[in-house]
């Protein structure tokens, strides 16, 4: 084989290249990054022991009575004794100086309650406890991103050893050559074979992915 076979034969090589090229060449489609979204919702709970206040007086302001006229006309009960005058009297004294404990509980929807328990005493708010027990909501949204690998064109060197089985070391030859991938997955070679006795070969190849739905 001459170097004018060897042209020829790479020559119609490269054109039947370029036709599968125009006829099965899929588009090229840049690989996407992978988004995973999580989302994961956790309760943590929070109560406490009663926890007790000090009320603090701000400011007393004297509202003036109002005074209603009524057709009705209270009289004094002359009748009345002077012990039952001052048990009613007693009875009012009682009454203003009694601690009176007050409790309330406000529910917050779905997330717990706060309890309130208040003391009255001489028409004034003179304790205050609360409690509570919440459940709070966290919502933790974890994103992976997982990024294609950066494509990069590469560079095979390739070598072999080929024989002759009835003859193996008198049919011995080699082949070698270089490979070369490009950042699509297209690949071209070029090797040559050294046969002794025989003549040399020179090959250009050309590789396509061809791929369809």
């Amino acid at each position: 084989m001459n170097l004018k076979d060897i042209a020829i034969g790479a020559l119609l090589l490269v054109i039947v290249v370029l036709l599968l090229y125009i006829i099965f060449t899929p588009k090229y489609a840049a690989p996407q990054s992978v988004v995973i979204t999580l989302d994961s919702t956790m309760f943590q709970k929070a109560s406490s022991a009663p926890v007790s206040s000090q009320p603090i007086l701000i400011s007393s302001k004297q509202t003036p009575a109002t005074i209603i006229e009524r057709e009705t006309i209270y009289k004094l009960d002359t009748t009345a004794t002077k012990a039952f005058i001052q048990a009613q009297y007693a009875k009012l004294l009682d009454a203003f100086l009694a601690q009176n404990r007050i409790s309330d509980t406000l529910h917050i929807g779905s997330m717990g309650y706060i309890a309130l328990n208040d003391t009255v005493q001489k028409n004034m708010l003179t304790g205050r406890s609360f409690m509570y027990d919440l459940k709070f909501k966290t919502i933790t949204k974890t994103v992976t991103v997982t990024n294609p690998p950066d494509l990069r064109n590469k560079l095979y060197f390739y070598g072999g050893v080929e024989g002759n089985r009835i003859d193996p070391l008198k049919g011995l030859g080699v082949r070698t050559g270089l490979l070369f991938q490009n950042k699509k997955d297209r690949m071209v070679s070029l090797g040559i074979s050294f046969w002794p006795g025989h003549n040399n070969q020179l090959d250009l190849n050309y590789y396509q992915k061809i791929s369809w739905r």
